[in-house]
């Protein structure tokens, strides 16, 4: 999944997740995850799946942290991954242009 981050996404302490994204590549009763970014350092953080069918994600506790850590800003474009057999790691990358 790639997202261009807003300032709301910057400032605030969850980033939401498209939820096409979220259903296959999460595990929804898991809500202990890792951001690991392109150098392999990892950060806490926790999936909080909400709304009525419960499909709305959002990545909170570790993300705002994880955004300023590694320099993110506004206008940041940054792709999210997760291997399956490893769904604990969501990896997190900022793509240049």
């Amino acid at each position: 999944m790639a997202k261009c981050l807003s300032a709301h996404d910057i400032k605030s302490s969850s980033l939401y997740l498209e939820s096409a994204f979220a259903s296959k590549a999460l595990v929804k009763n898991r809500k202990r995850h890792l951001l690991v970014n392109a150098e392999g350092d990892c950060w806490p953080c926790t999936v909080r799946w909400s709304g009525k069918t419960n499909k709305d994600c959002y990545i909170t506790r570790g993300w705002k942290d994880f955004c300023t850590q590694n320099g993110f800003k506004e206008g940041s474009i940054i792709q999210l991954g997760v291997d399956k057999d490893l769904s604990l790691f969501i990896n997190v990358m900022e793509v240049e242009i």
